[in-house]
């Protein structure tokens, strides 16, 4: 099957899938015309059985009324008296219920089963008429009225031939059912059989159109997948870069701050100290000025300090990043009233500045969430070196990360990710059996060691 496609192939696929839905529309009505047939065929064969079921009960109920009033005649037994009453009971009954199932059928047959009736009837009201004689007169008397007239005899004769040809119509209609059933299963065999021949061709012919067009657009997916690939590495680099910028900024802010500022507040608190020692007599008001002035110098000073420290925090570039560390959950849980217990190697890695910050920047953040949103009473901050890797985990007692995710946040997390996949490790963030949170994180030594690590070995923190 060769199919060129040009211009008109998008009008040419749809063409070709709506004629394949026309098809599946029409296999589909088919499929429910045929339901309904055979379930209608199924329905009269079920209505032949029930009739066919019914005159054979029919019979037997009168072979057991003869049964019964023969052994009456010989034993004069009162219990074959009810059984005749019995078999009269449920002839009357199959009767009832094979006129209910013969409405539909022909007169002829109708006026069959009517002339049943009335031999049924006619048996039994020979039957009464018997026990009659048998009760006034004994068996003599039954002889002497019913021998000569053979009445008896010829009604269940024809009584039988009725049932015979009944049930004889009832097989042919039955043979007649079957044969419709037939013939109906391969009309709708041969159409069936054609719908899908057609449904088949339909596909090949829409699948051949789809996959040349499929084929045509593969070169423009793949080349717009080169470039959200291409957009995403520099989204990346450039997330990379401004945060390389914003440490470095914050660094430079952070010098000029302790230069700058730390100098002037030094120098200006020990002017002040130094006027108030070179004064002779104080006023008690001036007095409790100079000691709001040196209050508030040495609140600014501490001040200046945490926020040089949030900055960029000298210990970090002065002792490493397990003093660091250190000091910074030591101070979150001395300021928040945490339970605090940390638990870092002794000797320090020498890792590149990258890597230092933006371990630290992680561990700054997951406790920043925990003052934020955890509500906890008690944090874990754990620092080990397993194999090549550099693991660290940042854990509490409170809420759980569910809370935190809907408390906000989503930025510092996102953040955190970025920073950790930049080293090329991993962070897992996940709640804790019995409350809080885990903040996992895992980075290859081979991506945070400093080119000088090996030489100069850990050392003393």
């Amino acid at each position: 099957m060769n199919i060129r496609l040009g211009g008109h192939a998008p009008r040419l696929v749809i063409l070709t899938m709506a004629a394949l839905i026309v098809a599946l529309a029409a296999v589909l009505a088919l499929t429910e015309a045929g339901y309904r047939q055979r379930a209608d065929l199924a329905a009269q064969v079920s209505q032949i059985r029930d009739r066919q079921t019914q005159v054979a009960r029919m019979t037997q109920a009168l072979t057991e009324g003869e049964s019964a009033m023969r052994g009456y005649l010989i034993s004069g037994n009162p219990q074959f008296v009810r059984s005749v009453e019995e078999s009269r009971s449920r002839a009357a009954g199959l009767l009832t219920s094979i006129e209910s199932n013969t409405r539909s059928l022909p007169a002829e047959e109708s006026a069959r089963i009517a002339d049943v009736r009335r031999l049924v009837e006619q048996r039994f009201a020979q039957f009464d008429r018997r026990i009659e004689l048998y009760q006034s007169g004994g068996l003599e008397a039954v002889r002497s009225e019913t021998i000569p007239t053979n009445e008896g005899i010829k009604t269940m004769a024809e009584l039988r031939g009725r049932l015979q040809e009944l049930e004889g119509e009832e097989s042919d209609a039955l043979v007649s059912a079957l044969g419709e059933w037939l013939r109906h299963l391969r009309r709708e065999r041969l159409a069936m059989s054609a719908l899908t021949v057609l449904s088949v061709l339909l596909v090949l012919v829409a699948g051949t159109l789809v996959y040349r067009k499929l084929q045509r657009g593969a070169s423009e997916a793949s080349a717009l997948q080169e470039r959200v690939r291409m957009g995403a590495s520099e989204l990346e680099a450039l997330s990379s870069h401004l945060q390389h910028v914003s440490e470095r900024e914050k660094k430079a802010l952070a010098r000029e701050l302790h230069d700058a500022l730390g100098g002037l507040l030094v120098a200006t608190k020990m002017d002040v100290a130094w006027i108030r020692n070179h004064l002779e007599r104080i006023d008690p008001a001036i007095e409790l000025r100079f000691a709001r002035i040196q209050k508030s110098l040495d609140q600014g000073v501490d001040f200046k300090r945490r926020v040089v420290e949030q900055l960029r925090p000298t210990l970090l570039d002065n002792m490493g990043l397990f003093a660091a560390l250190r000091w910074q959950f030591q101070e979150t849980c001395n300021r928040a009233s945490l339970k605090g217990s940390d638990e870092l190697p002794e000797l320090e890695l020498v890792l590149t500045s990258d890597a230092a910050i933006g371990l630290f920047r992680v561990a700054q953040e997951a406790l920043t969430n925990v003052l934020k949103h955890a509500h906890a009473s008690a944090a874990w901050l754990l620092v080990a070196v397993v194999d090549d890797e550099l693991r660290m985990l940042v854990a509490d007692n409170g809420r759980g990360i569910a809370a935190h995710a809907s408390a906000g946040g989503g930025q510092g997390l996102a953040s955190m990710r970025h920073r950790i996949m930049a080293l090329g490790g991993q962070l897992l963030i996940r709640p804790r059996d019995h409350g809080g949170t885990d903040v996992a994180v895992r980075v290859p030594l081979a991506r945070v060691l400093a080119e000088t690590a090996t030489e100069e070995g850990p050392r003393a923190a």
